[in-house]
């Protein structure tokens, strides 16, 4: 329903915010440039369109978390350095508050928030960062981020780092009270949060992980060994991590990114840009594939708006494509 081309390159990444009218979006991409644009309810009729920064190195990675009123965003390219930004509702720029450098580039972020209450009954947000990076490790950020009229008030707290892998750490999930990392090693780790332990290791690709998903009492996978496990953490618990290979699903290319659907079908991108829907069942039943780009599709979203189900995707259109 939807295809625009944002950026002279490649988009590598995105990430949607659930705003009070509708959704934005954020594109990175390889010419360097960060991109916003919002969709109005209830049929993401595209609205406000903009360059937020150019960057003289492209851009790789996203994510970002909303606020009550603001978005806050991470994002991070060839540099070493981890830049956060933040959007007030209505207004016409984001603001760069904060910079982080870290030992190697990041190949993965996972920003998230929770709110706090202050002594003064002012509002601060915890902002928690996790970036998975090419020397193998997890490092996980929290900022304390207070907003006023005029100013943005930020303080750094603890920093953790993840021995976590023998490759780079190429996604990154929440599930719950875990943490869950893949990597161009074949493994899938699953990490808790609370204390930082390693819960569980899965050899679970021959070739590099590329893409992680997780819902309700499964993990996703995909990888370069061109296929997609599905796996079910319905009896896990960190005293006995019992985890059992369900679904073993062959494609023609190699799974670039991932989507677990409302439906609980999963969305694949693959390298050879085409689109993919399995209902996974006992004969996992293929509904959809359709050709849509001509290189990778690197990320895929699903927004539900006005009831509607959208799939957000992005790739070497330069831009995003939805599909309603």
């Amino acid at each position: 329903i939807y295809q625009k081309a944002y950026h002279e390159d490649l988009v590598s990444d995105f990430a949607i915010i659930h705003s009070v009218d509708g959704v934005c979006t954020i594109t990175t991409g390889m010419d360097g440039l960060l991109h916003y644009s919002s969709f109005k309810q209830p049929n993401l009729e595209p609205q406000h369109s903009g360059e937020i920064e150019y960057f003289d190195y492209p851009l790789h990675n996203i994510s970002a978390t909303w606020c009550e009123s603001t978005t806050a965003v991470a994002y991070s390219g060839c540099s070493r350095n981890v830049i956060f930004s933040i959007r007030r509702e209505n207004a016409p720029k984001f603001e760069k508050f904060l910079s982080l450098r870290i030992s190697m580039p990041a190949c993965c972020l996972q920003l998230s928030s929770e709110d706090i209450v202050s002594h003064d009954n002012s509002k601060t947000w915890k902002l928690i960062l996790y970036a998975g990076a090419q020397d193998n490790n997890i490092y996980e950020y929290i900022i304390y981020l207070k907003l006023t009229s005029d100013d943005i008030e930020y303080k750094l707290g603890a920093m953790y780092t993840y021995s976590a892998h023998v490759d780079h750490v190429r996604d990154l999930c929440i599930r719950g009270e875990y943490l869950v990392s893949g990597s161009d090693d074949g493994t899938i780790k699953i990490w808790n949060i609370a204390t930082k332990e390693l819960i569980h290791s899965i050899d679970a690709h021959d070739n590099n992980v590329l893409t992680i998903q997780s819902k309700d009492n499964i993990i996703v996978s995909g990888g370069k060994d061109k296929v997609l496990k599905i796996w079910d953490l319905s009896s896990f618990t960190p005293e006995k991590p019992v985890i059992e290979l369900l679904h073993v699903i062959s494609n023609q290319s190699v799974i670039k990114s991932l989507q677990i659907l409302e439906n609980n079908s999963i969305c694949i991108g693959g390298a050879d840009g085409t689109l993919k829907i399995w209902k996974v069942a006992e004969d996992d039943t293929l509904i959809m594939s359709q050709t849509i780009e001509t290189t990778p599709i690197t990320k895929i979203e699903q927004v539900i708006c006005g009831g509607i189900s959208y799939l957000f995707t992005s790739g070497k259109n330069n831009g995003l494509t939805i599909f309603g």
